[in-house]
């Protein structure tokens, strides 16, 4: 990712990001599909979002022909 960084730091063109490459992977917040219901039957004070929420690299999926890469742009 560091590459797209550098690229908008110095001013590519919108033709220039649109040709760069797509990293493999990516470092995100996500909630594993096994632990969706763990906070069920909860209190709500007694719910800790830290305990669902997992920070790893993840593999950037394949695009189906109707979808399109969005660049979030804030820090």
């Amino acid at each position: 990712m560091q590459h797209i960084l550098e690229a908008i730091q110095a001013g590519a063109s919108g033709d220039d990001l649109a040709n760069l490459p797509i990293p493999e992977s990516y470092r995100a917040a996500f909630v594993k599909r096994d632990e969706v219901d763990m906070f069920e039957g909860v209190e709500s004070w007694d719910k800790d979002p830290t305990k669902s929420i997992h920070i790893d690299d993840v593999a950037t999926p394949e695009l189906a022909p109707d979808e399109v890469y969005i660049a979030v742009m804030a820090s």
